[in-house]
Parts: C-alpha cells; sequence; structure tokens
C-alpha cells in the first residue's frame, strides 16, 4: 500500500484504543447487575467443574457449525456463545491481557477472588443442558434476563431495561404464535424469534442493527427493508464481535451438572490458551477436541471473512497496511479481524492471503504442539467429515459418541444424518467455494509452512478437499 493511502487510512480512522476500563465506562457494572438477577450463583463457581472439552479449531474451520451438532450431547453444558466477552470482562482480552496477543498462559489463571468469582457466573450463567424445553414463565423470565445481557454485551453504548426488553420478548412470542403458529411453551428456533425480537428493539432503539446478527441476509432484507447494509464495525469498541449470537433459553444448572457433565468451552483464539483454561478449571479433567478443516477451505473462508462486515475482533493501535483488506474500508482497517496470534504484528503490511494462511497455520500448530508436550485426551476430527457422504457421517457419530461416553448417541448420528444449518456463515455454503479462488490460493497452498502443517495433519490429499 502507498504511503499516501496510509496516510488517508490514518486520517480517517483515530488509532489509540485507551485501557478497557475507559473504553467501556461501567459496563462490568452494567453486565454484573444483570448477571446477579439471573439463578443464584453456585459457591463452587469455577472450582466446582469436573470436566471441561475445549472445541480447538483455526477461525474459519466450522467450529461454529460443529458446535451447533455437539448441542445434542447430553453429557455436556452447552454456552450461548464464545469465552472472548467474557475474558475481556476479566481484564484478559487483547490488550488488556498483557500478552500482545490472544495468548494467555497459566500464570493469567492467577485472578483476583473477585474478578473469578464472576468469570465464574459469566461462563456457568451463560451454560445449559441439552434436551426439551418447556417455555414456562421461569424459563421466560431467565431468558429475558439473558437477552438483556446479551444486547447489553453487543451494543455495550447503549442502555437496555430489563422490563422494558421483557415486553419485546412477549411481543415477539404473541407474533409467532399468532402468525407462525407457535405454541405457547415452546421456542421453535432462534432465527425466525430474532426477526421479530429485533423488530420490537427497534422500536425503542433504532441503532440496533439486524445486519450485524448472525441470520440470513435475505431474512433481514425482507423483515427489515428499510435497514441498510452496514460497513465497518457496528460502534467503536466492541465487547462481543459481530455476527452477534442470537441466544436461546436454558435451563438452569444444578451442582449436579457441574459434576457429572463436561463444559464446553469454544472460540478458535483458544488454541492460544490451552494452558491457560488448563489452569483456569484446577479441579476438572481437560480435553481436547481437536477440529481440522482442509487449508484451501479455511484459509478462502478467512478471505471471505475479513472483508465481511462482521468479525472485527481487535481494534489496533495502528493503521493496518494488509493489502486486499485495508484500501477496501478505512473503518475496517482500524481492526484486526478473527483470532490474533502471537506474532500478528509481522503480518500488518502483508497481504491478505498471507495473513489468512498464517492464521491457519499458527492455530493448528499451537494445538499439536501444545498437545505434544502435554498429557490431554484428544480426539482430532476432519470438518469434511461432517459434510460427507454419509457412512463417514455414521462413522464420525459412533467415533464420537464413544469418545465423549454418551449414553444415547442416537440425536448425534440423526442430527450428522441430516445435515448441519450454516452458522456464521459469510455466504451460502458450497461445495469446493475455494476453487473459485484457486489462482489467488495456490501461492500460499504451495509456501512450506501450509505445506508442512498440511502434511501434520494428514490433509495432503486434495481429492478429499470439499
Amino acid at each position: 500500500m502507498s504511503r499516501s493511502a496510509v496516510a488517508r487510512l490514518s486520517a480517517a480512522v483515530d488509532f489509540e484504543p485507551p485501557p478497557f476500563v475507559e473504553r467501556l465506562p461501567g459496563i462490568r457494572a452494567r453486565l454484573a447487575a444483570l448477571r446477579a438477577l439471573q439463578d443464584p450463583a453456585h459457591d463452587g463457581g469455577l472450582d466446582s467443574v469436573r470436566s471441561v472439552l475445549v472445541l480447538a479449531s483455526s477461525s474459519r474451520g466450522g467450529s461454529s457449525m460443529f458446535l451447533e451438532l455437539l448441542r445434542q450431547c447430553d453429557g455436556l453444558l452447552h454456552p450461548n456463545g464464545e469465552i472472548n466477552p467474557f475474558l475481556a470482562l476479566a481484564g484478559l482480552g487483547w490488550p488488556d491481557s498483557g500478552s500482545g496477543s490472544d495468548a494467555l498462559s497459566a500464570g493469567h489463571a492467577a485472578l483476583s477472588g473477585s474478578a473469578r468469582v464472576q468469570l465464574g457466573r459469566d461462563l456457568i450463567g451463560d451454560a445449559s443442558r441439552a434436551g426439551p424445553l418447556v417455555l414456562d414463565e421461569a424459563a421466560r423470565r431467565r431468558f429475558a434476563l439473558d437477552l438483556c445481557w446479551r444486547l447489553t454485551a453487543q451494543w455495550t453504548q447503549l442502555q437496555f431495561d430489563p422490563d422494558e426488553v421483557t415486553r419485546q420478548m412477549n411481543a415477539a412470542f404473541a407474533h409467532l404464535v399468532c402468525e407462525q403458529h407457535w405454541r405457547r411453551d415452546e421456542f421453535r428456533d432462534s432465527r425466525s424469534f430474532y426477526l421479530q425480537f429485533l423488530r420490537e428493539v427497534r422500536r425503542t432503539h433504532p441503532e440496533v442493527n439486524p445486519w450485524y446478527y448472525d441470520l440470513p441476509a435475505q431474512q433481514v432484507r425482507t423483515y427489515f427493508p428499510d435497514v441498510q447494509p452496514p460497513s465497518g464495525p457496528p460502534q467503536r469498541y466492541l465487547l462481543e464481535e459481530p455476527p452477534f449470537v442470537l441466544a436461546r433459553p436454558r435451563r438452569p444448572l444444578t451442582m449436579a451438572d457441574l459434576q457429572q457433565r463436561s463444559l464446553l468451552v469454544k472460540a478458535p483464539a483458544n488454541v492460544y490458551r490451552l494452558a491457560f483454561l488448563r489452569a483456569l478449571f484446577p479441579h476438572a479433567q481437560m480435553r481436547i477436541l481437536h477440529l481440522t478443516r482442509n487449508p484451501a477451505s479455511a484459509i478462502n473462508g478467512l478471505v471471505d471473512g475479513w472483508r465481511f462486515r462482521g468479525f472485527h475482533a481487535h481494534r489496533v493501535a495502528q493503521p493496518l497496511r494488509i493489502r486486499g483488506y485495508s484500501e477496501l474500508s478505512p473503518e475496517d482497517s482500524a481492526y484486526w479481524k478473527f483470532d490474533m496470534p502471537p506474532d500478528w504484528q509481522a503480518y500488518t503490511d502483508k497481504s491478505l492471503l498471507e495473513v489468512c494462511a498464517h492464521q491457519w497455520v499458527a492455530a493448528h500448530s499451537a494445538v499439536l504442539d501444545w498437545l505434544a508436550r502435554s498429557k490431554v485426551d484428544s480426539q482430532r476430527v476432519r470438518f469434511e467429515d461432517t459434510v460427507g457422504p454419509l457412512e463417514r457421517r455414521a462413522e464420525l457419530a459412533a467415533r464420537l459418541s464413544s469418545w465423549l461416553g454418551m449414553r444415547d448417541p442416537r440425536p448425534l448420528t440423526a442430527a450428522l444424518q441430516c445435515g448441519l444449518d450454516p452458522v456464521m456463515a459469510t455466504v451460502p455454503p458450497r461445495r469446493r467455494r475455494w476453487l473459485a479462488r484457486l489462482l489467488e490460493l495456490e501461492g500460499v497452498l504451495e509456501s512450506r509452512p501450509v505445506l508442512d502443517l498440511t502434511e501434520r495433519l494428514g490433509e495432503g490429499d486434495r481429492d478429499g478437499w470439499i
């Protein structure tokens, strides 16, 4: 990028992120107060958890879709979203952690008493057990508070009142019962609910833009014809990165749940936090589910994601000069997208393809290297097996069910046979979509770091790339 272009970017965006408490004044207190209104916190908190399952993958490696598959597993405690916002609230996000990246060491788990208690409340308060849920009055009250917490974390510069959010939630449910024939005690699907709920929220908060949620573009156009697709991030400083999570009703957890089920922890950046997560749960057995995806699909997905209207992960202190990204949008050039490897600063002036290839290599290398020196039970799963031929899906279901110790493997088997719905997709899924960018991809696919990791993962056969 030319010096004049960099100057224009610098003039267009103010690049100096202050400390977290100054970026988002009062946000910790507001969210902690909302969490306190939810189910009573378990006294043991993080120390009560006896088993942790970390879903480790690169960004755009299929982890969001795979998380939906794991929701069929009754032996797991499932989060609504990723761990990143909770870590940021605890002062463990970038740049406040002091690590210079998304990496966290075992030493970062030595939190002060109040910060540790709050992190435990956030993690446990965001989780639920699998299975059917009757949407009775208690479940609705719980859901309304969850919705208010999530809105506050997503739109940090706005104020949301729990009573107002309850009214908006009830209005959305009333519409779904009358117009889409939902039963009064059911929650059919998150996307249908959110399309109605955001209509209600926008009556008092028109700044809430539905385009920043994990909703299909065509449905957003249909339900919100007067709202144009945005450019740049939804606001200056972010706690949760878009596309924003669609919350769903949950069951309250018991102490028995924490002691008998595995808490599922998911965020691609966790590949740089495995030692931290092990230390955070001192009484828990830790297992790693390593989800891989072929380099062409993953790197291609990262390129699309960097150019998408979401995934703003980190507001940086200096303008990025990433060719193929920074010059396209001055607003976006202030943000590093997706996970931030420890050596990310060496890539701020590379091409977008080089950045994305490095993110894929760094993420999986971090997992493989940590597993090689750690005595942790792990299982590797290829994302291609979740969408491949039915016999491969059946084999995967049997292997996963056995490894997870599922009492009833039928829900997992059925979900794999029916196929996974796209989650956090930038474009509609299409087999071998990366072929359209093959000429551009070839340069990084043939680079030594990508070739070496491809061999380590056993992904060298391109005929198996989907």
